[in-house]
């Protein structure tokens, strides 16, 4: 087994998270497939199939080339089709937080689950595959509370703000079942990217293509960084890294240290600007 192998036990715990969550796209969609049959149209589907999620994609290649290298060792197979599947192109700045327009679009636009689903991503800033289980029994005392998958199911409850509170409390009329159902038909993580990815390129003229569900988990840090939430409250909140919440947040901290700073040399009686600028008012008069 795999996880016996000293090449992964030597692997940080979030790179094994990781190979986990492929292996576990890999097996759900080719686990039924015979070794010596695959194809590389085979792993160009899935990887489409996630390619709202470029690194994801990308390590599934990946780990999906480790594999087939062991299997042309063991006899399994013949080839590594995988090594020659090209890599689809990431944004080195990791997710972005989706335009108002682009939010406002989908709330009005989309197909009730999809509108939910940006409605929780934005409120809770958790993964797709973490949403699809959110429930009304597992709302409490203004917060929801679930298990983050990537941290091998840590509990944790989050606050939800004033405004998503009140629209996700309606939705509350069936509590035991999952929010993103369809006539009590459980959406798992796999269905709603398939749901969004086909919703999304048919309205491409509004939603940018490189726009996906797990960009909202920046929204939902720079919601909290513009409202003057500070980044260790964040991670509480969120139930992230530190380093996530300043990767995600650097969109904005920018522009609010630099009004901040601003504000303060405004502020300063008799201060640089002033003294500076000070020759120039008396010469206006």
């Amino acid at each position: 087994h795999y996880r016996s192998l000293s090449s992964y036990r030597n692997l940080a715990r979030n790179t094994q998270n990781t190979y986990g969550i492929a292996l576990g796209h890999i097996s759900a969609a080719l686990g039924a497939q015979e070794v010596r049959g695959f194809q590389a149209r085979h792993l160009y589907a899935l990887q489409e199939a996630h390619a709202d999620r470029p690194s994801m994609a990308n390590m599934i290649v990946r780990v999906m080339s480790v594999l087939l290298r062991e299997g042309v060792r063991a006899d399994y197979c013949a080839s590594n089709v995988a090594r020659d599947v090209k890599q689809l192109r990431e944004n080195p700045d990791g997710a972005a937080p989706w335009s108002e327009a682009v939010f406002s679009y989908v709330l009005r636009n989309a197909p009730e689950r999809l509108m939910r689903a940006a409605v929780l991503g934005r409120a809770t800033g958790q993964r797709a595959v973490d949403l699809v289980r959110m429930r009304g029994a597992d709302l409490h005392e203004q917060g929801i509370r679930f298990t983050i998958t990537k941290l091998r199911g840590t509990p944790h409850w989050c606050p939800i703000p004033n405004d998503a509170w009140a629209i996700i409390k309606a939705w509350d009329e069936q509590p035991m079942l999952p929010f993103l159902h369809k006539d009590g038909r459980f959406w798992n993580e796999e269905r709603l990217r398939e749901e969004w990815l086909a919703w999304k390129r048919q309205h491409s003229d509004q939603i940018p293509q490189d726009a996906t569900l797990h960009d909202l988990r920046a929204n939902a840090v720079c919601d909290r960084r513009n409202a003057g939430v500070p980044h260790q409250q964040i991670v509480a909140q969120l139930g992230m890294s530190q380093g996530m919440v300043m990767r995600y947040s650097k969109h904005i901290d920018q522009a609010l240290n630099a009004v901040e700073g601003m504000a303060l040399m405004e502020r300063a009686e008799n201060g640089v600007l002033q003294n500076i600028y000070g020759s120039i008012a008396k010469r206006s008069t």
